[in-house]
């Protein structure tokens, strides 16, 4: 399972099928391929991604979560859990994005929500 809490608000439980924290290398300028072919660089830093994705979100939901977003600063520090491991660190965010709407009688409901958090400190 995969929570997280920014500014003391804990998002709705991801899709754990969909849901997913990515360990990214950025190599030096250096990098790449020797004339012997041999593979050479050195790893200038490591950051985590964490890809945030809902089937389902009411009106309600979808509303906190982006007024969230639009609220915090450009970095921001969130703290998640994923198989215990508990990780604060600062982040960004990339866009709040959803695929469709769904009217019912008891309201609206957003289909395939989604949103990025990139890591902003190096590790």
């Amino acid at each position: 399972m995969l929570s997280v809490t920014i500014n003391g608000y804990t998002l709705p439980s991801c899709d754990m099928d969909k849901a997913k924290r990515n360990i990214y290398k950025t190599w030096s300028e250096n990098s790449g391929r020797s004339a012997s072919g041999d593979a050479c660089g050195d790893i200038k830093y490591r950051e985590r991604k964490l890809s945030l994705r809902w089937h389902i979100l009411t009106a309600a939901q979808k509303r906190t979560i982006e007024r969230l977003f639009l609220e915090l600063p450009a970095f921001f520090t969130a703290t998640y859990v994923l198989d215990g491991e508990s990780v604060t660190t600062k982040f960004y965010a990339g866009d709040f994005d959803y695929q469709s709407t769904i009217e019912c009688s008891d309201g609206t409901y957003y289909v395939d929500c989604s949103i990025d958090l990139v890591e902003s400190e190096a590790w």
